[in-house]
């Protein structure tokens, strides 16, 4: 490494894990306030769901925000450490969220959440495209295969604006900040 290499790293600002998870939580928050609106400006199909219809939307648009936030950081932040303890930390305040509603809720949400992760992640592996993300989002929220091509391309600029979004908001950080564990995790 060379001197202004040295010198520049030096000169970051640190966070802790515990603000960089609070940043994630606040990224999923603003995207779960706009999900349905966003994903509305795409899909027809949206105007015309009841009320139940747009919950399970919200709920299933939820869950790969959250998948998305959690790849994420798998992909950039290069130490497993810090990514897990990140990680954990964001989603006890994702679902502290939920069970300030209800805690059956929170439960509910959390189980389903790991199944459908796996789901996603199983998908991105073997197929390895967000076209592909998008399919399987698009059968989680209609319950059959998606075929209308109007309505994947509407889950498709869905999700590769959330991916985009969050690859830019944890670049940004990043490059601004070193991530720090807790002084009682330093130790050992």
């Amino acid at each position: 490494m060379n001197i202004i290499e040295y010198i520049r790293n030096k000169l970051r600002k640190m966070i802790t894990i515990e603000m960089f998870a609070a940043g994630l939580w606040e990224c999923f928050r603003r995207m779960r306030k706009i999900n349905i609106e966003t994903y509305g400006k795409f899909s027809e199909s949206v105007k015309k769901m009841s009320e139940e219809e747009l919950m399970k939307l919200d709920w299933e648009l939820s869950i790969a925000d959250i998948f998305i936030i959690t790849h994420c950081c798998r992909l950039y932040l290069t130490d497993e450490r810090i990514c897990n303890e990140t990680l954990d930390i964001f989603h006890g305040f994702v679902y502290n969220d939920f069970s300030q509603i209800d805690k059956m809720l929170a439960y509910t949400f959390q189980e389903e959440s790991k199944v459908k992760y796996q789901i996603f992640f199983d998908t991105l592996r073997s197929e390895n495209s967000l076209y592909s993300l998008s399919k399987k989002l698009g059968e989680n929220i209609y319950d059959r295969e998606v075929l209308d091509a109007i309505e994947l391309n509407a889950l498709r600029v869905y999700v590769e604006a959330n991916f985009r979004y969050m690859t830019n908001f944890i670049g940004d950080i990043l490059k601004k900040f070193e991530i720090k564990t807790t002084q009682i995790q330093q130790r050992f």
